[in-house]
């Protein structure tokens, strides 16, 4: 009996963990307009790269990033009506963020960065952006 308990308390812990993370990082994700760069390890990090805003309906809008000129500018690479479900995310109670239909593990956040660890032991980061958007 004793047993049964311990167990019910570790699973209604656990599940309320999972839940308040998964809350916690979409409001993270979501405050202040949802704006968010995408890096990654390659040649032309300097130069280009990706902005994502995250909107609280679970909807994700993709933005390509000129960094020499600080300009974004809509980027359309997926048409809407053959994958409808790619400008979508969502956070898993796995500690992932599933995004353009890659679901990637989360490593460490704070409030203006979330750091990712790929199959590749590579790190991919968000960092919020913070200033003038300058969306083109």
């Amino acid at each position: 009996m004793k047993k049964n308990i311990l167990l019910l308390i570790l699973f209604l812990n656990f599940s309320c963990n999972s839940s308040n993370f998964e809350s916690e990082l979409s409001n993270l994700l979501s405050k202040d307009g949802g704006y968010w760069d995408f890096e990654w390890a390659r040649e032309d990090a300097d130069q280009h790269g990706f902005t994502f805003r995250f909107e609280k309906n679970g909807q994700l809008t993709k933005y390509s990033f000129n960094k020499s000129k600080n300009e974004r500018r809509l980027f359309s690479d997926y048409p809407s009506s053959e994958i409808d479900d790619i400008w979508k995310w969502r956070v898993n109670n796995d500690s992932s963020l599933v995004l353009l239909g890659d679901t990637l593990k989360i490593k460490r956040i704070s409030k203006d960065t979330i750091v990712f660890s790929d199959k590749l032991s590579s790190n991919e980061l968000l960092i919020r952006v913070k200033g003038d958007l300058n969306i083109k």
